[in-house]
């Protein structure tokens, strides 16, 4: 039962040390201290993997300039796309405060866009 504990004891203080030894060699530089980190919380280099094929309005595309192409056409256009389903709010920015006290900064000043430049 002894040796047990020991071992286990030891053991903690080898891993303790090696760490903070392993740690302190690579303080200076951040890559080298995560890459000495992912190991130790299990986590792999992700490699990227290539697109084979995408379907888009019927057409296979399976090139990667294509692929690049769309996903640009899409990703640029989603803000607008989006845009469009919201409706326009007909409260002001400032009606969902409630004061509490009345010399609230946050009750008392009202920017506007055009205000701030």
């Amino acid at each position: 039962m002894k040796f047990r504990n020991l071992y286990k004891t030891l053991k903690k203080i080898t891993r303790e040390s090696y760490y903070s030894d392993l740690l302190q060699n690579c303080k200076d530089d951040v890559i080298k201290t995560w890459n000495s980190l992912h190991p130790l919380i299990g986590k792999q280099k992700v490699k990227g993997k290539a697109i084979p094929e995408l379907i888009i309005g019927g057409k296979v595309i399976n090139d990667s300039a294509s692929t690049v192409n769309n996903f640009w056409e899409f990703f640029s256009k989603v803000g607008k796309t989006l845009q469009s389903t919201i409706p326009e709010a007909n409260a002001s920015q400032n009606d969902h405060l409630k004061c509490r006290e009345d010399n609230s900064i946050f009750c008392s000043v009202t920017a506007t866009v055009m205000s701030l430049f």
